[in-house]
């Protein structure tokens, strides 16, 4: 007869759970251990800490127990709890679409500033955003959540990110103002002067991808991480091709790496983009790139 699982408190369940992930090499093991707890409890990381004492149920305990397995063979935390927060607010997340990073929050932060300088906070026409690479929508959702006069196209051609940008989009309650669309890039976009072009586009070297993390190498769509030998296809591309679809005066708003400023302002400018600037990201890092369509 198998003898019953010992009954663990909340204590010793995390202190368990996190000595197991530490062991593989997981980079922040007490903390994704509080937030699957959290997710299999419906608690918060504070709410666990005044309930340490509490013991587990049989059920709580073998959920708990599979996702730190599951965590413990590198699946990404956001794919185990099933969303991730981005600006404030909960994005369904899923596998074969990028997982939101928090450095991304810049690029909303700029085009925000862009938006508030070149359209009147009480106008009563729309601003057009298409968000290219939307991925799960973080972007253009958050655009749209930000600022009510804002109308986004959603753009991506893998269905799994356009039916995770839908989805959130219904969620965050802004699905009357985005259109979501599967398509290749700005070439998917037609018969519409945006003001603002925004994206998250792949900007690793080819050579960088089997040197990431077990999370990343093996569940982040290659699509989305993959810029070509130098890191920069997909960025020379969309310098080409977004002032095609942007009124004028409009902006390019886009992530970078964080070594690449120089060069992208130099392809910037000999594409005729005008006043080019590059943003950091918190940690002080080149993170984006705003230009404008010239007249």
């Amino acid at each position: 007869m198998k003898a019953p699982v010992q009954a663990l408190t909340v204590a010793e369940a995390l202190a368990g759970a996190a000595r197991r992930l530490a062991a593989v090499g997981v980079p922040s093991p007490e903390a994704d251990a509080r937030l699957l707890l959290g997710h299999v409890l419906g608690r918060k990381a504070l709410e666990l800490v005044v309930e340490g004492g509490r013991q587990l149920t049989p059920l709580e305990q073998d959920g708990f127990g599979a996702l730190v397995e599951a965590r413990a063979d590198r699946r990404p935390l956001q794919h185990l709890i099933g969303d991730v927060e981005f600006y404030g607010r909960n994005f369904r997340v899923g596998a074969g679409v990028l997982i939101p990073r928090p450095e991304t929050e810049a690029v909303v932060e700029a085009a925000l500033g862009v938006l508030d300088a070149s359209i009147p906070p009480l106008t009563p026409a729309f601003a057009k955003v298409a968000d290219i690479g939307s991925g799960t929508g973080v972007i253009g959702l958050t655009l749209a959540a930000e600022r009510p006069q804002v109308q986004v196209w959603c753009v991506d051609r893998e269905a799994a990110a356009a039916a995770l940008t839908a989805r959130n989009a219904v969620e965050l309650a802004v699905a009357g103002r985005v259109r979501v669309l599967r398509g290749d890039g700005v070439a998917a976009l037609t018969r519409e002067a945006f003001d603002l072009v925004v994206s998250n586009p792949p900007y690793l070297p080819s050579a960088m991808i089997p040197t990431l993390e077990p999370e990343v190498r093996d569940h982040d769509p290659r699509i989305a991480l993959d810029g070509g030998p130098d890191g920069l296809g997909v960025i020379r591309r969309l310098l080409d091709e977004a002032g095609r679809v942007l009124r004028p005066g409009g902006h390019l708003v886009i992530e970078i790496g964080h070594d690449q400023g120089g060069t992208v302002t130099r392809l910037a400018a000999q594409g005729g983009w005008q006043t080019v600037t590059i943003r950091p990201d918190l940690a002080g890092y080149d993170r984006v790139l705003i230009a404008r369509r010239g007249a």
